[in-house]
């Protein structure tokens, strides 16, 4: 089941990040559960000029407690369209929550661990997002991958605002990833990520 069409809406990724750190500040996300996929990266890095939601891939508590608002009707259940994984949108669709992401970056442990930490709140690599858009391919990425690999970016962000030097990213193609056993998900994941039918609660 696909979330109910959202029109071509896109937000101010500080209103975005606003209600993350309002969901952080309530005890319901704990920032060290989850990362922020997606393309906000390059919003931080001032690539892009705005969002259209944030992508959050979560584990333990942070992931249950997204599940626990879809149940109270605070959010809506519903099959991701590339990865058919279940998937939460919170906050009339501007924030996704999933427990697992694209392949090769299905394991949300690694994607936690391995992330980059701006102002509290973790995102990939921006090779890593690079990396999953250039093996996507779609128009969006396409015109995402042109951003990334021009020599300035454009728009204020928290990464220029800070000087924060922005990290160079290869063009060259996607590279197979080591193999690595997949740890088991946090108590609370698997059963009820597992569950196969879409289920879509009263907003």
């Amino acid at each position: 089941m696909k979330p109910p069409p959202d029109g071509n809406r896109i937000y101010s990724g500080h209103g975005l990040l606003g209600l993350v750190r309002d969901l952080i500040e309530q005890g319901r996300f704990d920032p060290q559960e989850f990362v922020i996929a997606g393309s906000a990266r390059l919003w931080v890095e001032g690539y892009i000029p705005a969002l259209s939601d944030l992508d959050i891939v979560a584990i333990g508590s942070t992931w249950d407690n997204a599940w626990e608002m879809a149940l109270s009707g605070e959010g809506v259940f519903f099959e991701g369209p590339l990865n058919h994984a279940k998937l939460i949108r919170l906050h009339g669709n501007r924030i996704e929550v999933s427990n697992s992401w694209l392949s090769p970056y299905a394991d949300p442990y690694r994607l936690i661990e391995e992330a980059e930490i701006i102002e509290g709140l973790r995102y990939p690599s921006l090779a890593t997002v690079a990396d999953y858009k250039r093996r996507l391919g779609r128009p969006k990425d396409q015109t995402d991958l042109s951003a990334i690999t021009s020599s300035t970016a454009r728009y204020s962000s928290p990464a220029t605002a800070s000087g924060r030097q922005r990290p160079a990213v290869s063009t060259s193609a996607p590279q197979p990833l080591p193999r690595r056993i997949q740890r088991p998900l946090a108590h609370g994941n698997t059963p009820r990520a597992s569950q196969c039918r879409p289920v879509t609660t009263r907003r």
